[in-house]
C-alpha cells in the first residue's frame, strides 16, 4: 500500500514538510479570483450592469455563510483531507461514491477553467499560436506542480499571492487617474433584484470554490490553531481586492464599453499609464489572473490524483496518475467546447446553477454530517459519564 500524506507520522516531519506561513489562507485569493476572468465577471456585469460593484459587496456578505461552513469542516476534519473524511463520515462504499462524484465534477470544472484560460492567452497574448499548444504548455506545468506535496503547493501559492498583490497595487496606481465617478451612475436604477442576483453569482463563483481548501489535512499545518483567524483576514482582503477591481473597471470603462468585451478586467489594464513613462504593460499586469487560475487547476488535479491513488492503492505506477488526469482534462477541454460562442452561452446560462448546486451540496452535506456526528458523539460521551457517575454513587 502506498503511503499518502494522511498516513505519515506528523511527529517525524521537518518544518519544511509542513504547511507554514500564510499556509491554508494563501489559497483563498486564487480560489476566489480564478473563476472571474471571462466567467464570473462576465456574468455579474451582465446581471447587475453598472451596479456590479455593489453585487460584490452583497455577495461577500452572503458568502460568509459558506465560508464559515468550510472553516467548520476544516476545524472538525480530525486532521484528515476531504477524501479520507468522506470515507470516515459515510463509510467506505458511500464515501468512495461521493469522492467519485466529486472527482467528476471537479474534472469538468477544470476542463472549463483550462479552456477559458487558454482562450484568454490565445486571444490576448499569442493570437498566432494554436490554442491546443497553449493548453499543452499549461497542463504540463500544472501536472508538474500537482505531483508535488500540498506543502510545496502551498509555498507556490504564497509566492503567487505576493506577486498578485504587487501587480494589483501597481495596476491601481497606474489606472486611478482614468477613473470617472459618473460611470458609477445611476445607482439601483433597475431596482435591487439584479444586484441581489449578481451577489448570488459572486457567492457561487467566488466563495463556493473555497470547498477545495478541505483537501488540506490540517494535521500537516504548523500553527493550525491560526487557520480560522488567518483565513478570515484573507477572505476580507480578497473581497476588498475584488470590490476595488469591479469598482475600477466600472469607473474607468463604463458599462457601455464593458458590455462589449469578454475580458473587461484585461481591457481596463490597457488604460495603464504610470507618470506617462511606463505604458502598454497590460500583459504583465494581467498575469495575476493567469496565476490564480493556475493554482486553482493545480489543486483540482492534486485532489483528484489523491482520490484515485487511494482507490487504486496497489497500482504500481501511481506517479502517472496526475499526468493521465492532465491529459484527460486537456482532451475534454479541446472537444467539449468547440467554439467560444457555445462556451460563452454555457457559462452564462448553465455554469452558475451547476457550480452552485454541486459545490453547495457538498459543503452542506459534509458540514451537516459532521454536526450530526459530533452531536451523537457528545450524547454518547454524556451517557457514558452519567453511567460512570451512577456506578460510583
Amino acid at each position: 500500500m502506498v503511503n499518502t500524506e494522511n498516513d505519515i507520522d506528523t511527529s517525524k516531519l521537518n518544518d519544511s514538510d509542513k504547511i507554514q506561513g500564510l499556509g491554508v489562507s494563501s489559497f483563498i485569493f486564487p480560489l476566489i479570483y480564478s473563476c472571474f476572468l471571462g466567467m464570473a465577471s462576465y456574468n455579474i456585469f451582465h446581471t447587475a450592469q453598472v451596479n456590479a460593484y455593489i453585487s460584490v459587496i452583497l455577495g461577500s456578505l452572503i458568502g460568509i455563510i459558506p465560508f464559515l461552513l468550510v472553516m467548520y469542516i476544516l476545524k472538525n476534519s480530525g486532521g484528515e483531507d476531504i477524501i479520507d473524511l468522506n470515507i470516515s463520515l459515510f463509510g467506505n462504499v458511500v464515501g468512495t461514491i461521493i469522492n467519485a462524484i466529486l472527482n467528476i465534477a471537479l474534472i469538468l470544472f477544470a476542463t472549463l477553467i483550462l479552456y477559458n484560460l487558454a482562450l484568454f492567452l490565445d486571444t490576448q497574448y499569442i493570437p498566432d499560436t494554436s490554442s491546443l499548444y497553449v493548453k499543452i504548455l499549461l497542463i504540463t506545468v500544472i501536472i508538474y506542480a500537482a505531483s508535488k506535496s500540498i506543502a510545496t503547493i502551498s509555498r507556490i501559492s504564497q509566492i503567487i499571492f505576493i506577486i498578485n498583490l504587487a501587480l494589483f497595487l501597481l495596476s491601481c496606481i497606474g489606472i486611478v487617474s482614468e477613473f470617472d465617478y459618473n460611470n458609477l451612475l445611476p445607482v439601483l436604477s433597475d431596482g435591487i433584484k439584479p444586484v441581489v442576483c449578481g451577489g448570488i453569482e459572486y457567492m457561487i463563483f467566488g466563495v463556493l470554490p473555497l470547498f477545495l481548501l478541505t483537501i488540506i489535512p490540517t494535521k500537516l499545518v504548523k500553527n493550525k490553531e491560526h487557520i480560522m483567524r488567518n483565513s478570515s483576514i484573507m477572505y476580507i482582503i480578497s473581497s476588498i481586492i475584488i470590490f476595488i477591481i469591479f469598482l475600477i473597471i466600472t469607473g474607468v470603462l463604463g458599462y457601455e464599453v464593458i458590455s462589449i468585451y469578454k475580458y473587461p478586467e484585461y481591457m481596463v489594464l490597457k488604460k495603464f499609464s504610470l507618470f506617462d513613462i511606463i505604458e502598454r504593460i497590460e500583459n504583465t499586469l494581467a498575469l495575476q489572473n493567469v496565476f490564480s487560475m493556475f493554482i486553482f487547476l493545480t489543486l483540482i488535479v492534486y485532489i483528484c490524483s489523491k482520490s484515485i491513488k487511494k482507490v487504486f492503492n496497489k497500482l504500481k505506477s501511481q506517479e502517472l496518475i496526475p499526468t493521465l488526469l492532465g491529459i484527460l482534462i486537456l482532451v475534454l477541454s479541446n472537444y467539449i467546447f468547440e467554439n467560444s460562442s457555445y462556451a460563452t452561452e454555457f457559462i452564462l446560462k448553465y455554469i452558475p446553477y451547476i457550480v452552485g448546486i454541486v459545490l453547495g451540496v457538498f459543503i452542506l452535506l459534509t458540514s451537516i454530517t459532521i454536526f450530526i456526528r459530533n452531536l451523537i458523539n457528545k450524547k454518547s460521551n454524556d451517557l457514558l459519564i452519567q453511567s460512570e457517575l451512577e456506578k460510583e454513587s
